[in-house]
């Protein structure tokens, strides 16, 4: 037999269309046997899985470098993680970001043409050799930052998503902050020398990082490319490289970005998938590449061979449901807003369990992303973290018609449930 509140309920929808149901159903007889009837990164959700020198961790010299696990936001390793140092051509990042969420919310396309302005022109270091008046299409200004970290794309991509560079830079800080990069701050969307206030922390490269393959994997396409051609067969045809070498030289490697001045050092955020798991290092202020590449590398392999990743719950799958009474849907599937994994060191991965508690049967309407339920994870007795199920989807309050037409199934066939 159902609960005391679930009875009440049932009760409350059949009063709310008895009326109705008398009109529509006048005569329909009744049967006796009828049956019963929902996070930050490192220190986050689940603490750090900090490691040291003694824990078989890599030296590294350069001043600034952080690891991450791409799936759970746990810290694996970092040296002055926290410090501002200043970013190079790792800032298209932020830039990136702003157009991977201009193309999924739909402001901009893959194929629209991008109209380069007298300010995009001529930027210096790494550039595409934009004109004035020239038309490319968006896609291959994506290319061209991602892959070949061009200035002048950058700008022309700014100009093209705001109206004008200045008014992007906004945009860069707004969402900053709405990510929680508080170490961050953004004067251009290029990364070149020459600004004063203009750094980031590799905590919040990594934050950014694991935001952009986590929400925006299609990124991945553009930043792991090794070769691209613009204005082939034009006079002005140019043969962009990815300046990432990782791409070729790193097993599974596939991002995300480098970055070099003089006054920064050599800069890479670099991520590889495994097996499954994705990694996140980042090393700032290397003396040279071959130093840089070298110690993003070696922390990649400690992550993948030190640590295990146990993937509790995958984001926008269903981990339970709950009954709903007086909707159009008899039931709505709770699933978590984010995905939920654990890092342990390796070989531990058989002490992490979960146990999902759900707070239904719930009235109609139900509004899809409700917290209507509990995840809680433990490693052995001990509870890590508790992560907020959510309602799946949204469920309409049912009208009264509706309603009847259910009862009268419901009354006469006594298994629909």
């Amino acid at each position: 037999m159902g609960s005391g509140r679930e009875w009440r309920h049932r009760w409350r929808e059949f009063i709310y269309v008895a009326v109705a149901a008398s009109v529509v159903f006048a005569g329909a007889g009744r049967r006796a046997d009828r049956p019963p009837a929902l996070p930050a990164m490192g220190q986050g959700l689940f603490g750090p899985a900090l490691a040291s020198a003694a824990d078989g961790a890599p030296e590294i010299k350069s001043p600034s470098a952080i690891l991450v696990d791409a799936d759970s936001g746990q810290i694996l390793y970092e040296k002055n993680a926290h410090e501002k140092r200043l970013p190079a051509s790792v800032t298209k990042l932020m830039t990136l970001e702003l157009i991977m969420e201009a193309l999924q919310d739909g402001s901009a396309a893959l194929d629209d043409t991008v109209v380069v302005s007298a300010h995009a022109e001529g930027y210096g270091g790494a550039e595409m050799f934009l004109a004035q008046g020239e038309r490319m299409k968006l896609e291959d200004l994506l290319y061209g930052i991602a892959m070949f970290s061009a200035n002048d794309g950058s700008v022309a991509m700014a100009e093209h998503l705001a109206g004008s560079e200045a008014a992007f830079v906004v945009r860069m800080n707004e969402r900053a902050k709405e990510l929680g990069m508080n170490e961050s701050h953004f004067e251009n969307p290029h990364g070149l020398p020459g600004y004063k206030n203009h750094y980031m922390s590799a905590y919040d490269i990594a934050l950014l990082s694991r935001h952009l393959v986590n929400h925006h994997p299609e990124l991945l396409k553009y930043a792991s490319t090794w070769e691209h051609w613009v204005r082939k067969g034009t006079k002005a045809e140019l043969w962009m490289t990815n300046f990432n070498r990782g791409i070729v030289e790193y097993p599974g490697m596939d991002g995300l970005k480098t970055g070099f001045t003089e006054e920064a050092g050599f800069n890479l955020s670099g991520t590889a998938a495994r097996d499954g798991r994705r990694m996140i290092a980042v090393v700032l202020g290397a003396q040279n590449p071959k130093e840089r590449n070298a110690e993003v590398y070696k922390l990649l392999d400690y992550g993948f061979s030190a640590f295990d990743t146990v993937k509790v719950a995958e984001r926008g799958k269903p981990v339970t449901s709950v009954k709903v009474f007086e909707g159009v849907g008899r039931r709505v599937e709770l699933v978590p807003a984010e995905p939920v994994a654990v890092t342990v060191p390796r070989g531990e991965k058989e002490g992490v369990s979960s146990q999902v508690t759900a707070s239904g049967p719930v009235v109609a309407p139900v509004a899809r992303g409700r917290p209507l339920g509990v995840l809680v994870v433990k490693r052995g007795d001990a509870e890590v973290g508790r992560i907020p199920l959510v309602a799946a989807a949204d469920v309409p309050r049912a009208g009264p018609l509706f309603l009847a037409a259910r009862y009268w199934r419901y009354l006469w066939v006594p298994t629909l449930e």
